[in-house]
This record gives C-alpha cells, sequence and structure tokens, in this order.
C-alpha cells in the first residue's frame, strides 16, 4: 500500500479508528496540542498520536485550512475523503491551526496575523514562523519508530490554505527520509508566488512582459522581492531550485470565479481577474520553465466554485491525496 499524508497535530488519548469505518466524526475528539521549538503551542487534529508507533501507517496527509482558520472543519473534510476513497487505512491525517487575535487563543499558544498564510513568523514573545511549524511536523514524521512504514507524505490546502502550500512547496525544508514521496496539493488559492517580473498580459493567452506602473507587484508573497524572514533564509536559489524540482499539483474549480475573499490589490489583479483565471495563466506561465514545467500537475475541476469540502472530495484531489 501507498502513501503518506498531512500532518500536524498529536498527543490523542487513544488510537484512532480506522479510517475505513463509515462514520460522522466529532473532530473534537482528535485535538491536540503540538509543543514547538519556540516553546509554544499549536492546537491540532490527528488520527495518529506522534508519540505512538504506528507501522501500518503508509500514507501521511497534512492538511492546512483556509482563511478562516476552521482547521476542525478542514480535518474532517479529509477524513471524509478517505473514507468514500476506501483507501483509508493505511492513512494518517494531521490538521494545524494558525489563530490570530481575535480568536482569542489559549495562553502559551502561538499566535499570528493574517500573514499566517505566507509564513510569516507568530506575534512575540515566543516567535515561530508558520512555515517552521509544518517543517517541525515534516521533521516528526521522519522518526522511524514511530511511522516505521511511512512511503508518502501530501501536504494540501485550500484557498488560504492553497496559498500556503504554493508559497511553502517554494521554499519550505519539508524533509523527508529516502524513499518516502513527497507531493503538493494547491487549490483555489486568490493568488500565486511568481519566479520572476513577468505576469500575463491582459487579453493575450500566454504572453507574459513586467506590468508597468504597477507598485509591489513583484514583494513577496506574489514575487520574490523583500522576502519574509523565514523565506530570507532559505534564500533566492534555493527557492528556484523547490519550487520548479517538487512534485507540486494544481487543482483549479472551473467555477471558482467569484470575488468572496478573493484578494483584490494591483498586485493580485495583474494575475487575472478571479481565482479560476488566475490558476490558468498560472498555468501557461509555468511553461515558460521546462523543469517547472515537468514537474507542476495542471488539473480543472468541472463544476467546482470555492468550496473547500467539495475540492478535497473530488476525484482529482482522492487521486493525489490516496494513491
Amino acid at each position: 500500500m501507498r502513501g503518506a499524508y498531512y500532518g500536524v497535530l498529536f498527543l490523542l488519548v487513544a488510537l484512532a479508528p480506522p479510517i475505513e469505518a463509515a462514520e460522522t466524526i466529532d473532530p473534537e475528539k482528535f485535538r491536540g496540542t503540538l509543543t514547538t521549538s519556540q516553546g509554544g503551542g499549536v492546537v491540532y487534529y490527528r488520527t495518529h498520536p506522534f508519540n505512538k508507533s504506528h507501522p501500518s501507517v503508509r500514507r501521511v496527509v497534512i492538511v492546512v485550512h483556509g482563511l478562516g482558520r476552521t482547521a476542525n472543519g478542514y480535518f474532517r473534510a479529509v477524513f471524509e475523503s478517505a473514507q468514500a476513497d476506501h483507501r483509508g487505512i493505511g492513512t494518517a491525517i494531521v490538521a494545524p491551526r494558525f489563530p490570530i487575535a481575535v480568536d482569542k487563543p489559549g495562553a502559551g499558544l502561538h499566535t499570528w496575523t493574517g500573514g499566517w498564510a505566507i509564513g510569516h513568523r507568530s506575534l512575540a514573545p515566543k516567535r515561530i514562523s508558520s512555515f517552521r511549524v509544518i517543517d517541525e511536523v515534516f521533521d516528526r514524521l521522519r522518526d522511524r519508530k514511530r511511522f516505521p512504514n511511512l512511503s508518502q507524505v501530501v501536504l494540501a490546502g485550500h484557498s488560504a490554505g492553497g496559498q500556503f502550500v504554493n508559497r511553502y512547496a517554494a521554499g519550505g525544508l519539508a524533509r523527508v527520509n529516502e524513499g518516502v514521496r513527497l507531493k503538493f496539493l494547491v487549490m483555489n488559492p486568490s493568488s500565486y508566488i511568481y519566479l520572476d517580473k513577468r505576469r500575463p498580459i491582459p487579453g493575450q493567452a500566454g504572453k507574459f512582459a513586467e506590468p508597468n506602473g504597477v507598485k509591489d507587484f513583484n514583494r513577496y508573497k506574489y514575487g520574490l522581492d523583500d522576502l519574509n524572514v523565514y523565506m530570507s533564509t532559505r534564500g533566492r536559489e534555493a527557492i528556484l531550485k523547490h519550487m520548479q524540482a517538487r512534485r507540486v499539483h494544481y487543482l483549479g474549480g472551473t467555477t471558482d470565479m467569484g470575488s468572496k475573499n478573493l484578494a483584490t490589490s494591483p498586485p493580485a489583479m495583474v494575475q487575472g481577474r478571479h481565482r479560476f483565471e488566475r490558476w490558468r495563466n498560472y498555468r501557461m506561465y509555468v511553461k515558460l520553465f521546462p523543469e517547472w514545467s515537468r514537474n507542476a500537475v495542471f488539473q480543472p475541476v468541472p463544476g467546482i466554485g470555492h468550496s473547500g469540502r467539495q475540492m478535497f472530495n473530488s476525484a482529482a484531489a482522492k487521486r493525489i491525496l490516496f494513491h
């Protein structure tokens, strides 16, 4: 059996029931707290705690929530998708939560601004990049005493979570053991990171040029200028290398053309008028880079708009997550 999937939450009091069991789950029963290297906590939901051995786990899915920070809902959506695919056995699911101040997280928990979606650091005093949190999840999965038969890890996200995965695929460490297949799944993000200063020319499909009169169009998160602390540490050359060499799947809902929670700043709008157009433009942009084009996989998902649950339960997503 192949696979390994997303993770970010541990400390389950009892072993999780098999994912293939047909049931409606309560995510709160799978809630735990991850202690980071900076001494703070991150709430996460997980089927398999990191402090136990799981020889049956072949695949781990790490799922990143959207703008609403409903990690529990995304955990449930992936759990349901695993059930429906009948490949849940051998799959572990991890879903971290990156709270902001309005969420009033408990004492000792890391708290972010909206920049969690692009790897910014949590607020003082115990500062840590949200990308570093995912690094530490990957590091835990490398423990062969805990996950001796792990063969696949997938990091997936929808909407703001898709933005997160797109940037993390470019700059994140994502360390895995030899023989473990690593995949990334990006779905319906509001914007993408570009590797140079070319952007789509409106009305000229497949044509790109540096836009005129658009301030900050290449500033991170949209491009590689003025990188944040985490991405600066990784460096421009590493970002260029990883973005082009890693296996990243980009799914775009064909009816995701609305404006709800859509980034509408000038740097975002030069990428396209709506999410599906931005997906189409990015697909054509990637073709400008031969190595990147070989490793990036683009697939439209017909009839689905901006719905994380529907995207995770689509046949296209299931093939990536569980096969």
